[in-house]
């Protein structure tokens, strides 16, 4: 681990090497510190504390920080895991609750949700994973579409 954290001090911001020696001192880094460092959930689910710090301090996001370990690791960033972490956030919504809301409450939460939806199909790795995965979002957005429907949209 120490090697990898002198490495990202090194070459990469300042903020990253926060994060990971965050990641250290928690000790969440087991024997498989690369799967780890790559589940983008991980960063979601730990960093929360470091949340000020990352966005007020640094101007910066978990994404960008992501990224970077992404480049470190040369693997994509645009992957499996980040791909699984933004379906998790959709995919146990039901549209037709936004039906019981107030009209202009109901329409910014199916736009936010729609938003959500349409960075999955514009990801790299659903592109070029659609026909394995493309069943994941369908009824979801089927049911999108009748509640826009339904809202006048």
């Amino acid at each position: 681990m120490e090697e990898i954290l002198n490495e990202i001090e090194k070459n990469y911001s300042k903020i990253t090497y926060l994060c990971l020696e965050h990641f250290k001192n928690k000790k969440l880094l087991s024997n498989n510190i690369k799967e780890f460092l790559l589940n983008y959930s991980n960063y979601d689910r730990y960093l929360n504390d470091m949340a000020n710090i990352i966005y007020n301090q640094y101007e910066s996001s978990i994404d960008e920080v992501y990224k970077e370990v992404c480049n470190y690791f040369n693997e994509e960033y645009d992957n499996k895991y980040l791909y699984e972490y933004r379906l998790k956030r959709v995919i146990n919504q039901d549209p037709k609750v936004y039906l019981q809301l107030d009209e202009d409450i109901g329409k910014n939460a199916l736009k936010k949700l729609e938003d959500r939806i349409n960075l999955i199909y514009q990801s790299t790795y659903y592109k070029k994973n659609k026909e394995k995965i493309n069943k994941d979002l369908f009824e979801l957005v089927n049911e999108l579409k009748l509640v826009q429907k339904a809202l006048g949209r």
